[in-house]
């Protein structure tokens, strides 16, 4: 009869005694150590409306009504221009146009008098003809002026340059007595309270960015709430990044302001420190039924957290996981 080899009967002893001994541990439920890790890129802040405010007419500056720092409101006014001229061009266009009425209501009265006399024959169709087309031609040049009126008004009411949205001024360059023409530029306002937040993500983070729960904005020490606008769907060549704009949701920053555009993943991560390698890959240890069950993680890396696919009443091994293997049994403290 062979003999038992020491080295198998070793091997056979030691299985055994794993087997039949439980290894005392401690778990917690994987909500306790859940994280979700913070991505950011850089952003900055931006007024939706930054304006150069222009002349539209050419005439002399008058007054200067706001000065840099000013809050203004939809309608202020900015600059006064010197309007004589234009008020006489208008009040001139309106007597022209108040003589092609008269004279068009004397010719439209002619017209029905000769159709009126066309009837019983008194007067030719010829003068009847003639009588229509003064009174049509009249009424022409009575059209034609009243936008030629119209225009006239609008050259006045441009006069007064107007603050065309609420924000303040930040700067002039406007002084009185200049000779301002169309396109002059005379102040620069920007609207304070209509801001939005702009940044260049890298294309692999778009998903994880639309799938936040959290975004917001970091300045100078101050977090800002930040709800996606609008994502471009145009993809720089270069830096393969894609432009996103987004709004702020409570508090604003500044115009200007730059910082760093911040958000946490959706799914939650485990941290590092408690995955442990086995087989050739990473994962963790839970407790099932009294026994040891190593769960892979897909796409953990050594020293970085990982996406968990688990529920977050899982019982989680802490203590005692590293001397475990997949199957042992266990105690739980």
């Amino acid at each position: 009869m062979r003999s038992t080899s020491p080295l198998l009967l070793l091997c056979c002893l030691l299985a055994f005694s794993r087997a039949s001994a439980e290894v005392v541990v401690t778990t917690i439920p994987l909500s306790a150590v859940f994280l979700h890790p913070e991505t950011s890129a850089p952003a900055a802040t931006v007024a939706i409306n930054d304006s150069l405010i222009s002349a539209e007419i050419g005439a002399i500056i008058d007054a200067v009504e706001a000065r840099v720092g000013d809050p203004v409101a939809v309608g202020d006014v900015l600059v006064r221009l010197r309007c004589g001229d234009f008020e006489r061009a208008l009040r001139r266009s309106e007597a022209e146009l108040e003589a092609l009425r008269a004279q068009e209501s004397l010719a439209r009265y002619q017209a029905e008098r000769a159709l009126a006399l066309s009837r019983s024959q008194t007067v030719s169709e010829e003068v009847l003809k003639q009588r229509v087309t003064e009174a049509d031609v009249l009424g022409a040049k009575r059209r034609a002026q009243e936008v030629a009126t119209a225009q006239a008004r609008e050259d006045v009411g441009r006069c007064t340059v107007r603050a065309p949205f609420t924000g303040v001024v930040v700067e002039r360059r406007a002084a009185v007595g200049e000779l301002s023409a169309p396109g002059h530029r005379l102040l620069r306002i920007v609207a304070v309270d209509e801001v939005e937040v702009f940044a260049f993500i890298q294309s692999d983070d778009v998903t994880d960015l639309e799938a936040a729960e959290t975004v917001f904005f970091t300045a100078q020490g101050e977090r800002y709430p930040l709800l996606i606008r609008a994502l471009s769907p145009v993809l720089d060549p270069r830096s393969r990044s894609r432009e996103v704009r987004l709004r702020f949701s409570d508090s604003r920053a500044l115009p200007g302001s730059s910082g760093r555009l911040v958000w946490l993943r959706a799914l939650p991560h485990v941290p590092a420190e408690y995955i442990t390698k086995r087989g050739g890959a990473y994962g963790v240890f839970l407790a099932e039924e009294g026994r040891a069950r190593f769960h892979p993680l897909a796409g953990a890396e050594e020293g970085r957290p990982a996406e968990a696919d688990l529920p977050g009443e899982t019982a989680l091994i802490v203590r005692g996981r590293f001397a475990l293997q997949d199957g042992d049994a266990i105690r739980v403290e």
